[in-house]
């Protein structure tokens, strides 16, 4: 590997600079309409079919909940009356126990009500108006929350995951970084959706980043550990992370024997990031992360700036969907260079959460992302396989 050699300073600084001003400023429009309350109310929606024809939903619906965490629209004003045999009015739905189907035929004769804790089965023909499933949910405390507000940057190269990428290092070896983790929920207050959920949560990461050298036995060249404590908040397209996290850095022992001069250092940190990220549209995110040091050795030093961009659209099954992102990470102690990171292929999402599967191609140019060698330039084209938090 060959030494790395400074970036140009001035360039980088007016980079960084354009792209923090941008994301500071969208920040800021997110959290003003924060303040007012930015999710906008669901517009009226009609059912339509061959049976019912079209017509307007009542002016006031909201959203309940039946077992299988399906949202329905219910009735907010009185509760409509339906005559007995006996010639007894009583209320066909009781607040909390039944709803009833806003689209049942008005034939005269009693609606059908049905349970909450039952799936309702609609009438042929009608159609089901698209749900707001939270945005009416009050916020509540959750141990061990469903899903995450802040996922894994795509092209982060020190992020937590499980996967692999099959690289060759221009000019030299063939390498197979390997990742071993994974980011989960301890805390929320917030709605209880497990994808893209709003409030307040405290995670835990961790993660091992393992680097093998397949043109030499399958060597272990270096290895790095990672664990760390975000806090996260979401509203609407916003999201922020407040994260501590601790780094360490380690030689392969096949490496140190077959290079009895290299110097092994004592690389380490304790960081602390602070972090934005807002979605352009539902399928574009662009973040920033600002980090810094508290406790840094082994050459370390204590400020680093990550940003980048990812376009992964929210497309669920077998069929899947493209991505694409890119990320760069400038470090203090590379002269404000890093690694830059681009990679995109195709993914897979389950029915539920957000969790998802990605395989594509892979480039990384820049200084290493192993503390050992953080000194050292390489340029990695290759194929990865990713299992995304």
């Amino acid at each position: 590997m060959n030494r790395f050699r400074q970036t140009d300073f001035d360039q980088w600084c007016v980079f960084v600079a354009l792209f923090t001003y941008g994301v500071i400023a969208v920040c800021g429009v997110s959290v003003a309409q924060g303040v007012e309350g930015d999710i906008p109310p669901p517009q009226p929606a009609t059912f339509a079919g061959n049976i019912y024809g079209i017509s307007p939903l009542p002016a006031v619906p909201r959203t309940a909940y039946d077992d299988q965490r399906q949202s329905v629209y219910i009735l907010d004003g009185p509760a409509p009356m339906a005559t007995s045999p006996s010639g007894a009015s009583q209320a066909v739905y009781q607040p909390g126990q039944q709803f009833q189907l806003l689209d049942a035929p008005h034939s005269g004769a009693s609606p059908v009500a049905y349970n909450t804790i039952e799936a309702p089965s609609l009438p042929p023909g009608a159609v089901v108006p698209e749900g707001y499933d939270h945005c009416d949910e009050p916020w509540s405390w959750q141990l061990m929350p469903d899903g995450l507000i802040w996922h894994s940057d795509l092209a982060g190269p020190k992020e937590p995951r499980i996967g692999g990428v099959l690289a060759s290092d221009t000019g030299v070896d063939t390498k197979l970084d390997g990742t071993v983790g994974g980011r989960v929920g301890l805390l929320r207050y917030g709605d209880t959706a497990d994808f893209r959920p709003q409030g307040w949560q405290a995670d835990v990461e961790g993660a091992a980043f393992i680097r093998q050298d397949l043109t030499q036995n399958s060597d272990v060249d270096a290895y790095d550990f990672r664990i760390g404590f975000p806090v996260t908040y979401g509203w609407g397209d916003y999201q922020m992370k407040i994260a501590w996290y601790h780094t360490s850095a380690h030689i392969g022992d096949e490496y140190e024997l077959k290079h009895p001069t290299f110097m092994r250092i004592n690389y380490s940190r304790n960081a602390i990031v602070w972090g934005h990220g807002y979605f352009i549209t539902p399928d574009l995110r662009i973040y920033s992360e600002f980090e810094w040091a508290y406790f840094a050795e082994g050459g370390s030093k204590p400020w680093a700036i990550q940003f980048g961009i990812e376009y992964n659209p929210v497309v669920r099954g077998w069929h899947g969907a493209p991505f694409f992102d890119i990320n760069a990470y400038l470090k203090q102690e590379n002269n404000w260079g890093g690694p830059l990171t681009v990679e995109t292929g195709w993914q897979w999402r389950p029915m539920h959460g957000g969790q998802m599967v990605r395989t594509g191609f892979f480039y990384q140019t820049g200084p290493t992302i192993y503390g050992q060698f953080f000194q050292d330039s390489q340029q990695l084209i290759g194929y990865g396989l990713w299992y995304d938090y």
